[in-house]
């Protein structure tokens, strides 16, 4: 009789050995999950970080010229000096399409163009786009009523920007857009691509 509380106790101190062990190794696994997360998340930071940082310098060298600004792009043998306007919003890079100028914003988001539908139909206004360039009668009149979805996209043909000539931009439209028109990294990158290409 005695005998069977001792193997019980055994069989107890057994099994609490087993779940520490099993405590243990699910805390030591759940640390290294964390440590992961947050050394990826810190990666990340450092990269948004450090394009911040060469935005900023940009916009710092533009300010401190005198008369024109310039957003100065480095490319083989070649440098791009992209006229800049000064404004209460930022800076504006002057884009120059069909013989009439745009001021875009510059923006790090990962797209081309993007523009409002109030910038859009300025630019049909004005005669820079036909409506058959816009998709129709249908989507100005959608554009008009600002009901458009923002998966409509416009093409531009031989963008000039600067020194260089892009020979195909797409433009998304975005509903909401507190500028009516922004250019983000995909652009930079198109004319980044061109300089190099460029001897």
């Amino acid at each position: 009789m005695r005998k069977q509380p001792s193997s019980i106790n055994r069989i107890l101190n057994k099994c609490k050995d087993y779940l520490i062990s099993v405590l243990i190794f699910i805390l030591f696994l759940c640390f290294l999950l964390l440590f992961k997360c947050k050394s990826r998340y810190g990666y990340r930071k450092e990269r948004q970080e450090k394009r911040e940082a060469a935005i900023t310098t940009s916009m710092i060298k533009a300010i401190e010229s005198d008369k024109n600004p310039v957003y100065t792009i480095h490319g083989k043998n070649k440098t791009l000096e992209l006229p800049m306007e000064v404004t209460d919003k930022g800076k504006l890079v002057s884009v120059v399409w069909n013989g009439h100028k745009t001021g875009f914003e510059l923006s790090d988001e990962e797209s081309e163009f993007t523009v409002s539908p109030q910038g859009i139909l300025a630019w049909y206004e004005s005669g820079l786009l036909t409506a058959e360039e816009m998709g129709g009668e249908e989507t100005i009149s959608k554009l008009e009523e600002n009901i458009v979805s923002d998966s409509l996209n416009i093409c531009l043909l031989n963008v000039q920007i600067g020194n260089c000539t892009l020979p195909e931009v797409n433009v998304r439209i975005v509903q909401g857009q507190e500028f009516p028109y922004c250019m983000g990294l995909k652009a930079w990158n198109m004319l980044l691509s061109s300089l190099s290409s460029d001897d």
